[in-house]
């Protein structure tokens, strides 16, 4: 593939291509041929949830029904937020930018150690703003092409609604069962104490005599 030429045509196609379109199966004539899309955020509510500090993202599923055309993912974004103070300014990385997809249905989980899915973003760390059970909802934008068989890309647009909608709790820090209370310390040692006190205050019995 020409990626050279995909990149120096997709300012002009996204004027070309109309304006945003909302999520559900969409129809796209493109070239010759009339394609439908639709795409879905894994886990397929778009909640995730970690611990301040902690990375998170989403998957996705994508099924693009074409006869030859193909999907060419180009970016994606987050927007529309209800408390963009959860999710650490700029954090958001997107992983599918570069992502051929011929017909069918593909499916990619989230794997943030090989960049795999939609994108990651860092929870705050702030106490004042990764406050236990906040939560942030916004949705998704995918950035798309639509290529020919030849890979020449013919049509541009965007795709975001209900199916690409997310939400990003915060928990409650991990705490460890292994490690006991200090009040158990405390009264595990008293015990002790009184034990050796009381085993010390007992009366000795005398050596029989022979």
């Amino acid at each position: 593939m020409n990626r050279l030429k995909i990149l120096l045509m997709t300012g002009l196609l996204a004027c070309l291509g109309g304006g945003s379109l909302s999520a559900g199966s969409i129809s796209i004539t493109a070239g010759d041929e009339t394609d439908t899309l639709s795409i879905t955020l894994l886990p397929l509510n778009g909640a995730v949830d970690g611990v301040a500090g902690a990375t998170v993202g989403w998957g996705y599923t994508v099924d693009w029904e074409a006869t030859n055309n193909q999907l060419y993912l180009t970016s994606t974004s987050v927007g529309s937020e209800s408390n963009n103070s959860i999710m650490v300014f700029g954090s958001y990385t997107d992983f599918t930018g570069g992502t051929l997809l011929g017909t069918g249905v593909t499916t990619q989980p989230f794997d943030n150690s090989n960049r795999l899915g939609v994108g990651s973003c860092h929870i705050s760390s702030d106490p004042a703003f990764a406050i236990v059970g906040a939560v942030d909802t916004g949705y998704i934008t995918f950035d798309f092409d639509v290529l020919d068989a030849g890979d020449n890309p013919i049509y541009a647009s965007t795709y975001s609604g209900d199916s690409t909608a997310f939400s990003v709790t915060v928990d409650a820090p991990l705490t460890s069962s292994a490690t006991p209370e200090p009040g158990s310390v405390w009264l595990f040692g008293a015990g002790l104490v009184l034990t050796g006190w009381l085993h010390g205050s007992r009366p000795r019995q005398a050596a029989p005599r022979h």
